[in-house]
């Protein structure tokens, strides 16, 4: 049995079908399905937090926790057989775009910036391992939430493609992520290891076919 509600399961097979990468990694499906509802109550649309819990990670809806650890293969076949027809696109490519470009790391730090959190971050530091949140959304973080909405476009999100090296990621636009070479690919091995170099790198290939990084 799946206690995954239809609409959070349809959610979520968007991310399967466009980003199956992050779709199997627990964390980020937790904060794609996060981001989602949360940039949905801050755009005044139908955005839940039901079974929404506090870890020291951040926001997890515990209903998808349990299916996903427990009973992956039914969870899996549950998306699978899941209807997307409902979902609000742009929201679904926004929420999956920054988990794309973000390390876990940093999207567990970017949700410990959110009031949600930070409300119950004491009870959740000083041990315990779960905890009920609030269920909507402070001013201060839908004025956060807003911002990181437009951050980024749609038809930028549709123009891009994404290269992981490390804890690194590298955007390229389409065009430009069809040319790259071997000899690029090494660049940005050399480039991943460069300290202080900041996360997303927007990167470019000029007119004599070097890279620029932006």
């Amino acid at each position: 049995m799946i206690y995954t509600s239809n609409k959070r399961l349809s959610i979520a097979r968007w991310l399967k079908e466009e980003n199956p990468e992050e779709f199997y990694s627990s964390l980020k499906l937790q904060k794609y399905l996060f981001f989602y509802e949360a940039f949905s109550k801050a755009l005044d649309k139908e955005g839940s937090f039901y079974k929404l819990k506090g870890y020291e990670k951040g926001p997890v809806f515990s209903e998808v926790y349990a299916d996903y650890t427990y009973r992956k293969d039914d969870f899996v076949e549950a998306v699978d057989g899941s209807n997307t027809n409902d979902i609000e696109l742009e929201i679904a490519k926004k929420s999956g775009f920054l988990v794309k470009i973000m390390v876990e790391e940093e999207l567990s730090e970017l949700t410990h910036n959110l009031d949600v959190w930070k409300d119950k971050s004491h009870q959740i530091l000083s041990g315990e391992k779960q905890v009920e949140l609030a269920q909507d959304i402070t001013p201060s973080d839908k004025k956060f939430l807003l911002q990181l909405l437009d951050i980024y476009d749609e038809a930028e999100i549709d123009n891009s493609e994404v290269i992981s090296i490390g804890n690194k990621k590298f955007i390229f636009s389409t065009d430009d992520f069809a040319d790259i070479s071997e000899v690029h690919k090494d660049t940005l091995e050399k480039l991943a290891q460069v300290e202080g170099l900041v996360n997303p790198v927007f990167v470019s290939i000029g007119e004599k076919g070097e890279l620029l990084v932006d």
